[in-house]
């Protein structure tokens, strides 16, 4: 079962270094100016365009039905969540009371708040479906050990899982 871990370790360094960087850049951005925000708002957004570009290819040309459906599932959730955010939710949040600009501003500020939170659930879910994938491979390990076998390896040695 070592393998596994190694690959849940992986990906934990992953979203950690991610948090790490989401906190130092809101940090740094706070303090800065106007077009130094800007600027780090153009850079962030083409590391997104490149995850969705790399999404997109998963979802086309993976080996797997499996991951192709996980990365559609992942590119469809992303795209809605823009579309919304890109004018309709600031039409939603519209008071007569609101000064000009005032409801894209909280509109934005909304949608952040929401990021936050789908962030932390899908860091819940992440928590469960590993638990979840590790006590499986602990059942299967165990029935395998009761009938004398090894686990199943894939052609290449890797233990059975996505093409990720």
């Amino acid at each position: 079962m070592k393998l596994n871990e190694d690959i849940f370790a992986v990906k934990l360094i992953e979203l950690e270094q991610q948090y790490a960087k989401l906190l130092a850049h809101l940090r740094a951005c706070s303090s800065s100016d106007k077009e130094t925000v800007r600027r780090e708002i153009e850079r962030i957004a083409g590391e997104h365009r490149e995850a969705e570009l790399l999404l997109r290819q998963r979802v086309e040309s993976s080996r797997s039905p499996a991951v192709s459906k996980l990365a559609k599932i992942q590119l469809t959730c992303t795209q809605e969540m823009e579309r919304l955010t890109q004018g309709q939710m600031a039409k939603d949040m519209h008071s007569e009371m609101n000064r000009d600009g005032e409801d894209e501003a909280e509109a934005n500020l909304l949608y952040a708040e929401y990021a936050v939170d789908f962030a932390t659930e899908a860091a819940r879910h992440a928590l469960m479906a590993s638990l979840i994938a590790l006590y499986k491979q602990m059942e299967l390990e165990e029935k395998l050990a009761e009938n004398g076998e090894k686990n199943p390896q894939t052609k290449s040695g890797m233990p059975k899982g996505g093409d990720k």
